[in-house]
């Protein structure tokens, strides 16, 4: 009989038992080149002709895409590229005078012994010197801070400023500013500020977890939750509020607009009765008529269609 392609791939995957040969359970294994490693499904097959039987634990498969939906989730939460961004602007060889290297700024002696059960950076030497790590791949780096964080933000209960901070002042220094043990450094500061501008952090989520920062400038009432400066005079120009405190913007923000970025209220648009309802309503806990929510959404959406902020640029 000729030699048949399609015939032999039959042959091959039919289970031996049907010709009176071995007859076992576990699921059926044959050496075939074309399917994968030849040793390997050698060394497999005798394993079960010994008794051996299926493998225990999770499937390895199972385990890489459950890491890699674990990383996916972190990234959602906490964007890494925003680390080497913010680190070294993206520069391979980036070198601070403190000694950090590399793309996230990883000092030496860190990469190698981090701690808290933080994975140590995988070089291509392992000597982590200078050379060592420069050579480091971005992927390789990546993975270091994946894990240092992590450890971190579960260290911190998922608390983004106290996690984002500790990879500038370490773990221990975090849970002792954290715990009012210590200041935040005026470099601690400028680095949340930092996070904020690239839109990694709010200033509510920064002052929750460092409430200390209130009256800091950076972070006080003319900044607003992206971190940018508030106007002095807004759309409408300054407003007093009936209890006493003056308005230029009243902003707010709605998950589902604009990705859930801060718009003002007080826009072009609104009557002078409902800019009275503005100036008598406490806005932590008084409800706004659908009027005055639906112009200050449609006037966010046209004014970033325009590429344009929603808000006044003096």
């Amino acid at each position: 009989m000729a030699d048949s392609p399609l015939f032999n791939k039959f042959i091959n995957n039919v289970q031996p038992k049907l010709f009176g040969q071995r007859n076992f359970d576990a699921p059926y294994y044959v050496a075939n080149s074309e399917v994968g490693n030849v040793e390997e499904q050698q060394a497999i097959l005798k394993h079960y002709e010994e008794g051996g039987g299926p493998p225990s634990g999770p499937s390895p498969d199972n385990v890489h895409y459950e890491e890699l939906q674990q990383r996916d989730r972190f990234n959602k939460w906490f964007n890494l590229d925003s680390v080497s961004k913010i680190e070294s602007n993206n520069i391979a060889d980036a070198e601070s005078e403190a000694g950090a290297l590399g793309f996230y700024q990883i000092k030496p002696d860190v990469a190698r012994d981090p701690g808290y059960g933080i994975k140590p950076l995988v070089t291509p030497d392992g000597t982590y010197t200078r050379e060592d790590i420069l050579a480091t791949s971005k992927e390789r780096q990546e993975d270091f801070v994946y894990s240092y964080l992590s450890q971190a933000k579960a260290i911190f209960k998922d608390d983004k400023a106290k996690t984002i901070l500790s990879y500038l002042e370490g773990i221990p220094t975090t849970k002792n500013i954290a715990a009012g043990k210590k200041k935040i450094s005026p470099q601690g500061i400028g680095y949340l500020e930092k996070y904020m501008l690239n839109g990694d952090l709010k200033k509510h989520e920064i002052l929750k977890s460092f409430p200390q920062l209130k009256t800091h400038p950076k972070f006080g009432n003319m900044i607003r939750e992206d971190g940018t400066k508030k106007s002095s005079t807004g759309w409408l120009g300054p407003i007093k509020h009936n209890n006493g405190q003056t308005m230029t913007e009243l902003s707010t923000y709605f998950e589902d607009v604009l990705d859930g970025r801060e718009i003002p209220l007080l826009v072009p648009t609104l009557t002078k009765t409902e800019i009275e309802i503005l100036k008598s309503r406490d806005m932590k806990t008084g409800a706004l008529p659908r009027s005055i929510i639906n112009k200050a959404i449609r006037h966010a959406i046209e004014r970033d269609a325009q590429g344009l902020s929603p808000f006044y640029e003096e």
